[in-house]
């Protein structure tokens, strides 16, 4: 026991120490950390260190983002967003916009659920840092209660493109690159 009433487990490993004689001399002793649960330790951190792995996978899988045509993304957003969430995506879609040169991206949260305002704000500054950076963003899937939660945090509501289906997105990030759509008849 310490000093402080801390008990810590140890092993002792002692011997008697006798002269030539066999007279009683003294001891010798040697003191070690007992600590069994070790190797479970051990262990349990090596599977942390996995599940912290398959965590980052699925932050991945959440928000995949491919190119549809020449300066055109798509990027469907999946899952509960939280701050750290969404600072991972920004970073993940700028770097992606950045090396493509997307001109607009077409960002679908349809299938996301925000539920806080931090989340809201941070995702407010992911649209805002795209934009940024020279690309456009069309939102589509923003559920009538997050929308009147991100008015808020907006001030010039015009800077964000936002529509109603993913097709009607996709329809202007076409017009807005310069690729015409015609309709064939029947």
């Amino acid at each position: 026991k310490t000093k402080a009433g801390k008990v810590i487990p140890v092993r002792i490993s002692a011997a008697h120490l006798r002269d030539s004689s066999g007279d009683y001399t003294g001891a010798v002793g040697y003191f070690q950390a007992y600590r069994p649960w070790k190797e479970e330790e051990l262990r349990l951190q090596e599977r942390l260190h996995q599940l912290e792995n398959e965590i980052v996978k699925y932050y991945d899988l959440g928000a995949p983002i491919f190119q549809l045509w020449d300066g055109i993304s798509i990027s469907g957003i999946v899952g509960r967003l939280d701050v750290t969430r969404l600072e991972r995506i920004r970073n993940h879609l700028i770097e992606h916009i950045k090396s493509i040169k997307t001109k607009v991206l077409l960002l679908d949260i349809s299938a996301a659920l925000i539920t806080d305002s931090e989340a809201i704000k941070t995702f407010v500054k992911l649209v805002r840092t795209i934009k940024l950076i020279g690309a456009e963003c069309f939102i589509t899937g923003i559920y009538p209660e997050i929308a009147g939660e991100i008015e808020e945090y907006v001030t010039d509501t015009g800077s964000f493109r936002t529509f109603t289906t993913l097709e009607m997105s996709l329809e202007a990030a076409l017009s807005s690159v310069g690729y015409k759509i015609n309709e064939l008849s029947k």
